[in-house]
């Protein structure tokens, strides 16, 4: 589509639970206003007549002269993400409109909605929302599904309130999730399923550092804002992009760099206080036999034993092991995108952690402590082996993600059975 102008017909405004991304934005937002907000991502979708490339390259999204900094498909369009309503209130009646990389502004003859009134049917789950506690949708389920009017939609029961019967506990992502863990085996795509529902991607991440900054409003008020939240080198170079180019300077600068020490990670770090940027080291010999899949067999090297010295001197050496992605869990390993035997030494001090708090829990570290060594474990192979294990801040941040989310938690709660904890001590 590359040469043809893109067709709005028409537009929808979905109130969605918020994902990872979607809360740091949210808490930043309320700390940097000082007001109140929902936990509640507005997902907007523009349906469009023909499809334009997932990426949206080629054109740029405006609503009247605001540029939208990032935007994603879905089947039926593309969408974008707003976490403050007032800027939806702001914005409705506004005309929607693309500029292409020529420089051409082109009109689609469309503009943004108001935001839906709570009775309205947003997948009948706003008003429900209220009389039976039921769950907002998703952003997955957001996308999937179509508004009609506000008596129904597409291919969903009419937004009705439900009965007595039917005001039970919603069954959450997280509900989902733990029945699957009830199961003697938790195939490794069903798990990678749910991993890709919590765990943000590198766009994500980019497109929340960029939603942070807050909006041009006077060159002495955003200069002295970014100043306080990030610091003066760092906030003087955000405001300098933002006079220069305006936002989508600011969006060339943020996009698709993982650089440490780069414009972006400096926001980032301010931003949500990263605690992973901490070196330790790695000794001896963490050589695995692997097994297939992403199953191994470790043994020690008596000769020259294999740990991970943390940057505070806490020491971590794996013994024996052997591991069983089907019937045992294990959550870095299947983080969508990433390539996890080029993090294995990391991911061996992280599976050894599971294991002791399973089979050893007197000698347990706390889970919160056990996800970070694995982020510092991870940044300290890309500080020495930047050759190899390609230095990028975006990365690391999305392993942290994965296994601190609630499927991390729901795989370090798990029960495991003494044979299981036999097993995985005694490799062959």
């Amino acid at each position: 589509m590359a040469n043809q102008n893109p067709v709005v017909t028409s537009v929808e405004i979905v109130p969605a639970q918020p994902d990872p991304a979607d809360r740091k934005v949210l808490a930043f937002q309320r700390a940097s206003n000082n007001r109140p907000l929902e936990d509640i991502a507005y997902v907007v979708k523009l349906f469009l007549a023909e499809a334009l490339p997932p990426t949206g390259a080629g054109f740029a999204l405006f609503l009247d002269e605001t540029r939208i900094p990032r935007y994603s498909g879905f089947d039926g369009g593309i969408y974008f993400t707003v976490h403050d309503p007032q800027f939806l209130a702001n914005h409705a009646g506004t005309a929607i409109q693309f500029k292409h990389d020529a420089g051409q502004m082109i009109k689609t003859q469309t503009l943004l909605p108001g935001l839906p009134a709570p009775e309205a049917a947003t997948y009948g789950l706003l008003a429900a929302r209220t009389a039976a506690q039921l769950p907002l949708p998703t952003k997955a389920e957001a996308l999937s599904l179509r508004m009609t009017s506000s008596s129904g939609l597409h291919g969903v029961e009419s937004a009705r309130p439900p009965s007595n019967d039917q005001r039970r506990t919603p069954v959450t992502l997280e509900d989902q999730f733990a029945e699957l863990l009830k199961n003697e085996e938790v195939p490794t795509a069903a798990l990678a399923t749910y991993l890709r529902r919590v765990t943000p991607t590198e766009d994500d991440l980019s497109s929340a550092l960029e939603e942070a900054i807050p909006e041009a409003r006077g060159a002495t008020t955003v200069t002295n804002l970014l100043g306080k939240k990030f610091g003066k080198k760092d906030g003087d170079a955000v405001s300098a992009l933002l006079k220069s180019g305006g936002p989508e300077m600011l969006s060339s600068a943020l996009e698709g760099t993982g650089r440490f020490g780069g414009l972006a990670w400096r926001l980032y770090k301010k931003l949500h206080k990263v605690k992973w940027e901490k070196r330790g080291k790695f000794v001896g010999d963490p050589a695995v036999i692997a097994r297939g899949g992403r199953d191994y067999t470790y043994k020690p090297n008596p000769a020259n034993p294999f740990k991970f010295i943390r940057s505070t001197d806490e020491e971590i050496t794996p013994s024996a092991m052997i591991t069983d992605g089907g019937s045992i869990p294990r959550v870095a390993w299947v983080i969508p995108g990433l390539d996890p035997w080029t993090y294995m030494p990391a991911y061996l001090i992280h599976d050894w952690d599971f294991i002791v708090h399973h089979c050893d829990p007197d000698k347990s570290r706390d889970f919160d402590e056990v996800n970070l060594t694995l982020a510092e474990a991870v940044y300290t192979l890309m500080m020495d082996n930047p050759n190899i294990v390609t230095p990028d801040w975006r990365k690391v941040e999305i392993i942290y993600q994965g296994v601190s989310s609630f499927v991390g938690k729901g795989v370090w709660n798990r029960a495991w059975t003494q044979g299981q904890c036999q097993t995985t001590l005694n490799p062959n």
